[in-house]
C-alpha cells in the first residue's frame, strides 16, 4: 500500500532518546473498517486566516513490530492569554482521528482549543497504537491571537518497550506560493518532502542541481485541504544518486510543506535514523 510505504519511510526517526514520561501503553480507541475512530476531528473547514500547518503526522503499527506516534508541545510565546485550535487531516483532506494523551492522561482523539495563559507550555503525549494501521496526515493549527502559539509535532518510533528514534515536524505558515527544501541522495541518503495545499491548484514540482538549474520536473492537481508526500527519487529521476533543492510552487499562497533526509540501515527504506528540514520560501 502506498500509503504504507511512504510513512515508512517518512516516519524512521533522527536521534536515540530514552522513554518519555508521559508515554503510557495502551491500546487505540476502536477503529472503524475505514480506519479511523467514531470520535472524529472538526468538520472539513479551510480558512484561510490565521492557518498555521504541521505537515507531516502519523500513528499506526508497520510490519515487524514497529510503532510510531505523534506526540505534542505547544507554546504560548506571548505575554498575555492565547488560545490554540489543532485539527488533523488526512490526505485528501477529510477529519482525520489521531490519539493523544492529554495533561491528565485522558486518550483524546484530536487536540481541539486549548487556552494557555502567558508563557504557558503544554505537552501531550502519544499512544502506543499496537495493531492499529498506519494513518497519515497533517495538521491545522489556528492561534488567536495569530501566531500566539507554536508548536511542534514530535514522531516516536519504537517496537514495545523499547524506544528508538525520535524526531521533531516544525510547524510551518501556509501563506507559500513557492518554496524550497535542500535534498540529498548521495552514499545511501533518501530524501522525502510533505507538502499541504489549503486551496485547489496544481503545484509544480522541480528538481535543481547545486548551481540552481532545473534538471526535471513535474506537476500535481491538489484539491482543497489535500496532503501530498513523495519520494524524491521516485517522482524526480533525476534525483537518483544525486543532490540539490527541491523547489516547489504554484499559483495560490496557500502552501506548506517540510523535508525529511534519512540514511536507513543496510539499504533498508524503513530502517535507520532520518531528520526534517523546514521549508523557506518568499511571502508573497
Amino acid at each position: 500500500m502506498k500509503t504504507a510505504t511512504l510513512a515508512l519511510l517518512l516516519l524512521s526517526a533522527a536521534t536515540l532518546w530514552g522513554q518519555v514520561d508521559t508515554i503510557i501503553p495502551i491500546h487505540p480507541p476502536e477503529v472503524t473498517a475505514q480506519g479511523k475512530t467514531a470520535d472524529m476531528a472538526s468538520p472539513k473547514v479551510f480558512t484561510l486566516a490565521g492557518d498555521d500547518l504541521v505537515p507531516q503526522i502519523a500513528n499506526g503499527e508497520l510490519g515487524g513490530g514497529q510503532i510510531f506516534f505523534t506526540e505534542w508541545r505547544m507554546q504560548n510565546i506571548t505575554d498575555q492569554e492565547a488560545e490554540v485550535d489543532i485539527s488533523y487531516f488526512d490526505s485528501d483532506g477529510d477529519p482525520l482521528s489521531l490519539p493523544s494523551l492529554d495533561n491528565d492522561g485522558q486518550v483524546r482523539n484530536y487536540i481541539g482549543i486549548l487556552t494557555l495563559v502567558a508563557g504557558r507550555g503544554i505537552q501531550y503525549g502519544g499512544t502506543w497504537p499496537i495493531g492499529a494501521p498506519v494513518q497519515v496526515g497533517y495538521a491545522r493549527v489556528i492561534s488567536d491571537p495569530p501566531g500566539a502559539v507554536v508548536v511542534t509535532a514530535l514522531y516516536n518510533n519504537l517496537v514495545p518497550g523499547v524506544p528508538l528514534f525520535q524526531a521533531a515536524i516544525p510547524m510551518t505558515t501556509r501563506n507559500h506560493n513557492r518554496f524550497f527544501v535542500p535534498y540529498g541522495n548521495l552514499g545511501g541518503q533518501r530524501s522525502s518532502v510533505a507538502v499541504v495545499s489549503l486551496t485547489a491548484q496544481t503545484i509544480t514540482v522541480n528538481a535543481r542541481n547545486p548551481q540552481g538549474q532545473i534538471e526535471c520536473t513535474f506537476s500535481r492537481a491538489m484539491t482543497a485541504g489535500s496532503h501530498y508526500p513523495f519520494i524524491v527519487q521516485s517522482e524526480l529521476p533525476c534525483a537518483v544518486e544525486n543532490e540539490g533543492v527541491i523547489e516547489i510552487a504554484g499559483p495560490e499562497p496557500t502552501l506548506g510543506g517540510v523535508g525529511f533526509t534519512a540514511q536507513p540501515a543496510d539499504g533498508n527504506p524503513g530502517t535507520g535514523a532520518f531528520t526534517t528540514l523546514q521549508v523557506a520560501g518568499p511571502t508573497p
